[in-house]
């Protein structure tokens, strides 16, 4: 779950050349991120409005976070360390 796919690996784990070549996201999370910090509600906004998007920002952040632990989850449950959050 919330893991990219794997679709090659290049030379022995461990060496200082080894790589893994996984499938491009259509985004990431700096960018995400920066994102919300950029999509402050305006004051010509109505009140009610406001709210609305400002919980439906918060439901995001919060499915996005839950998505993240849930992947370091499920590496860390097969003693996998992830060093490269972005």
């Amino acid at each position: 779950p919330n893991i990219v796919s794997l679709h090659s690996s290049g030379n022995n784990p461990g060496d200082s050349d080894f790589f893994l070549v996984v499938e491009r996201l259509e985004t990431r999370l700096d960018k995400r991120i920066k994102e919300w910090r950029n999509n402050k509600s305006s004051k010509m906004i109505l009140r009610m409005k406001a709210l609305r998007e400002k919980r439906n920002a918060l439901d995001e952040r919060i499915a996005t976070a839950y998505q993240v632990s849930s992947a370091f989850e499920y590496l860390h449950g097969r003693t996998i360390i992830f060093r490269d959050l972005k």
